[in-house]
């Protein structure tokens, strides 16, 4: 085979205090919990083996889906037409299986089916457990490009928390709808 050349820009590593020390490393990600609030009140909350996260995915699909259809029968028909919304597309396509993460600040995520996913991250406040992920480290603290998540440890346990989608009212700038994610992670 012909070689092939890529390039590479050394980056300075996140820093070596205690909280780094216990996030990278590889977690086993076992149960993942998902929920949904609507104006304030849990319309759904289950927590499945990660082995089972796509049917977890489409059980909040399935419930936005039902709340929908409740707020369209509260409306005037014959007011307005709007399209149904499809979330579908952000059913996951493949379980994840682990997580790790390295102190160059990269994390690997490997799915079933011998998938894998790799994306960067750094530490917003580390005394906190809040860190950024985005898939591009330029970007991993511009919200639209990135993602916070708030991690937490006990012993060989790890747990991530963040908040994957959030809806605010333009006019009143009240929270409409909320889905957030746990993952419950064991050192592998």
């Amino acid at each position: 085979k012909d070689p092939y050349v890529v390039g590479a820009e050394k980056i300075e590593a996140e820093s070596n205090d205690q909280m780094t020390k216990n996030l990278c490393r590889t977690w086993d990600i076992n149960k993942v919990n998902l929920k949904l609030y609507v104006e304030g009140k849990v319309r759904y909350d289950a927590t499945k083996p990660a082995s089972q996260y796509k049917e977890l995915w489409k059980g909040l699909i399935d419930k936005i889906a039902q709340i929908s259809g409740e707020y369209e029968d509260e409306e005037d028909d014959g007011y307005y037409e709007e399209e149904e919304e499809d979330y579908s597309d952000i059913i996951p396509q493949f379980n994840p299986e682990q997580i790790i993460f390295t102190k160059a600040g990269s994390y690997m995520v490997t799915y079933e089916g011998e998938q894998l996913g790799i994306s960067t991250w750094a530490w917003t406040n580390s005394n906190k457990g809040m860190l950024r992920y985005s898939h591009n480290y330029d970007y991993i603290n511009d919200p639209d490009y990135s993602n916070a998540c708030e991690v937490s440890f006990n012993k060989k346990e790890m747990t991530l928390f963040e908040i994957n989608a959030k809806e605010v009212d333009e006019d009143t700038n009240k929270e409409v709808m909320r889905v957030t994610s746990k993952y419950f992670c064991s050192e592998a």
